[in-house]
């Protein structure tokens, strides 16, 4: 009867540990689709900003007056700004899923329990 029990056990704990893994494949998934779609509306809130200041600089209409784009560029800047945050939010959380922290010397993706960067050195 133990022998089932111990059987059981493994069974289940292998099941627990499979649902966790899923899980966690899962919602680096997410993330990574999230990053991927963040990164696209900071590129085309970029190209956005671009256009209306190269509107400014050579202005194409027939009119006299100079054209005057700040306050469009202002708001473009804020969503750029909301997006940034948005993209290291998610970078962290993934970081977290994958149980990896940045170094703070070089960048580098590293192990959580890293004492030292493997490529700078640098203490962690």
């Amino acid at each position: 009867m133990d022998m089932w029990n111990d059987i059981s056990k493994k069974i289940n704990e292998a099941a627990d540990y499979t649902v966790r893994e899923t899980e966690k494949l899962t919602g680096i998934a997410k993330l990574k689709y999230k990053l991927m779609n963040q990164r696209s509306l900071l590129s085309s809130q970029y190209e956005q900003i671009g256009r209306l200041h190269y509107s400014e600089l050579h202005n194409d209409t027939q009119s006299a007056e100079p054209v005057d784009n700040s306050a469009e560029i202002a708001e473009l800047c804020s969503k750029v700004d909301e997006t940034l945050a948005e993209i290291r939010a998610a970078e962290n959380e993934l970081a977290v899923l994958k149980n990896v922290k940045t170094c703070s010397q070089c960048g580098v993706k590293i192990d959580r329990e890293m004492a030292f960067c493997p490529r700078c050195g640098a203490k962690q």
